[in-house]
């Protein structure tokens, strides 16, 4: 009993102290921000020094126990250790200039709410620097501020059981992926407390590119075993990736998610060699004592019976407004899909791909251009003033209530307002193209108007052309010479790198289709409304499953066309079939709308 006695007295105390220390670190902060007037070193020192003991800490604890099984074996001198290369982007952007009245004013209210007694009342910290309304009202200066203060805050408390409720509350804390990343950076400094590590773990599978590419570059970096259960069922084992990459052939496309985890997992079992590691996959499984792989098929069978009671939504029933700027592409048969022997020696699996054949396609129209960042954030406002039964009447039925559809890139200036919008899913498109009456398109009549009735491999003729399109080469001034150097290239990005990702809908007036349809290819994927697998409008009765649920199944997965930005020229092409969850948030990833007249009359009638 004494000593439980002086153990809580003792705790006092240090608690005590560390409140005192909190405040003093407050003063600090106000008084920079008060007398500092240089706008390069925006962010007071207290918080960088803070931060960079942190990081060390971390670093220097699994670097104690890095590699006591394993030596690092590259498997070609050529590229070396490329797989434990990724940058790792723990703190956020840096403010523009100087914080505004707000971010004082908010300050100056800290010490009402910045503890409960003499604890670090967590919640309510992350509440009044998160508070959505006030947090997206603010200026994006500011809101990176909140970022650095929130997370040096919430941070500062050294016992990081009191996270708990932060992390207890995992991916639905906030519907910001921004925020969501953030709580990542303060469960990066808490590893290898277990609560942040099931948080990591959780990251893994999140719907959000910046969230779950920070997530994967975490794992590599502390190189955590455990974690390839996560990872592996994602793109298959490290073993047969590196089989496929030996041969210089990749399993599928998309981008910077399989460039990322690809050498996620090498890192973890450190090497590239396939048959090395191999035999590290059994050696890990046997260490664990369970297969490498998550539980997504558990779900099968009332997946399965969702999807069969699931009744698709009927067409539009009004018009679009803007019918008169579509493209009409006429009812008739055309040559889709292309012949296998054209794209034999691909480095890509092509074989996907439909085989070549005439297919008949009734009348439609096509939108001329991708949506752009500035018709979406216009849209999205004013969706976001609907009252929910309102919104309801134009979102997707299998889509969770309450979802909200600001895109991920809304802060990220490299994305103008004229780019194509990404950093939204297939359920952000749905609902965008039913506001305006039309839909998005099948995959068939993606195809079409981009191929119009010739057969040619691209929309502007057979001839690869650098010019009529986005695409690496562009983006990075740099032509990938293989899938290796290619998946290098990607796994350098970072919220600076590249330094242009899209480009302007209207800057490659050289890639039209014979229809007049523009930016088919480069620039940014394109989602369709076909299932990849099925090949028929997919089927997604999914409100009431999570997107893990999804990932290893056929039915959470759809066409996209097109290629993009970080495609490299062997990916792009009329014919090409990429595929994504519908539910993922990618840079690479945008739409464009159709109106379909012959079903709008037949719903009419």
């Amino acid at each position: 009993m004494m000593d439980e006695r002086l153990m809580m007295e003792d705790q006092k105390v240090r608690r005590k102290e560390a409140r005192k220390e909190g405040l003093l670190a407050l003063e600090q902060i106000k008084t920079f921000f008060k007398e500092n007037d240089n706008d390069l070193n925006v962010i007071p020192p207290i918080i960088v020094k803070d931060f960079t003991l942190k990081q060390k800490a971390v670093y220097a604890h699994f670097d104690q126990k890095d590699r006591l099984t394993w030596k690092i074996i590259p498997h070609s001198e050529k590229y070396g250790s490329w797989f434990d290369q990724s940058p790792l982007e723990i703190l956020p952007v840096t403010p523009d200039g100087q914080p505004s009245e707000e971010i004082t004013e908010l300050l100056s209210g800290v010490e009402k709410w910045l503890f409960k007694g003499d604890v670090m009342d967590h919640e309510r910290v992350f509440n009044h620097f998160f508070e959505p309304e006030k947090y997206y009202n603010s200026n994006r200066s500011d809101r990176l501020y909140r970022q650095w203060l929130g997370l040096y805050f919430l941070s500062s408390d050294e016992d990081p059981w009191r996270r708990d409720i932060l992390y207890n509350k995992g991916l639905k804390v906030h519907e910001d992926a921004t925020i969501r990343a953030l709580l990542l950076s303060l469960a990066f400094f808490d590893l290898p407390w277990v609560k942040a590590e099931e948080y990591l773990y959780n990251c893994t599978h999140d719907t959000d590119e910046v969230v779950f590419i920070k997530a994967f570059r975490i794992c590599a970096r502390i190189h955590d075993e455990r974690a390839m259960d996560h990872l592996r069922p994602i793109v298959k084992s490290p073993s047969a990736v590196l089989k496929g990459l030996t041969d210089n052939n990749m399993y599928y496309p998309v981008g910077h998610a399989a460039c990322n985890i690809c050498p996620a997992q090498f890192a973890i079992i450190g090497t590239d060699n396939p048959d090395l590691a191999e035999h590290r996959e059994a050696e890990m499984t046997q260490r664990l004592r369970r297969p490498l792989s998550v539980p997504v098929e558990h779900q099968r069978e009332r997946l399965l019976e969702a999807i069969n009671n699931f009744e698709q939504p009927s067409a539009p029933e009004k018009s679009p407004k803007n019918l008169g700027s579509m493209i009409r592409i006429p009812e008739g048969e055309f040559n889709y899909g292309i012949d296998s022997q054209r794209v034999a020696n691909e480095v890509f699996d092509w074989t996907t791909c439909s085989p070549e054949r005439k297919t008949y396609v009734d009348e439609f129209y096509i939108d001329p251009y991708p949506v752009t960042n500035a018709e979406y954030d216009k849209w999205e406002h004013e969706f976001a003033s609907l009252s929910d039964e309102e919104k309801e009447t134009y979102e997707h039925p299998g889509q969770k209530k309450g979802k909200l559809h600001r895109r991920n890139t809304f802060d990220d200036l490299r994305f103008k307002p004229d780019h194509p919008v990404v950093g939204i899913d297939w359920f952000d498109a749905w609902a965008y193209a039913r506001y305006h009456g039309k839909e998005l398109p099948t995959e068939i009549q993606w195809e079409k108007a981009a191929k119009g009735d010739t057969n040619r491999r691209y929309p502007w003729g057979n001839e690869f052309d650098p010019e009529a399109l986005r695409y690496a080469g562009e983006t990075y001034q740099s032509v990938p010479a293989n899938i290796i150097e290619w998946i290098i290239l990607l796994n350098k990005g970072t919220k600076f790198f590249p330094k242009a990702t899209t480009s302007s809908v209207y800057a490659h007036p050289k890639g039209k289709s014979p229809y007049g349809v523009s930016d088919m290819c480069g620039n940014a994927w394109e989602f369709t409304k076909t299932s990849f697998f099925t090949e028929k409008d997919a089927r997604i009765p999914f409100a009431d499953f999570e997107p893990v649920e999804l990932m290893g199944t056929r039915e959470g997965h759809v066409v996209i066309r097109g290629g993009a930005w970080s495609s490299p020229a062997p990916l792009i092409g009329s014919s090409y079939r990429g595929y994504d969850l519908l539910t993922d948030r990618h840079t690479e990833i945008s739409f464009r709308c159709v109106y379909n007249p012959n079903i709008n009359r037949n719903n009419k009638m």
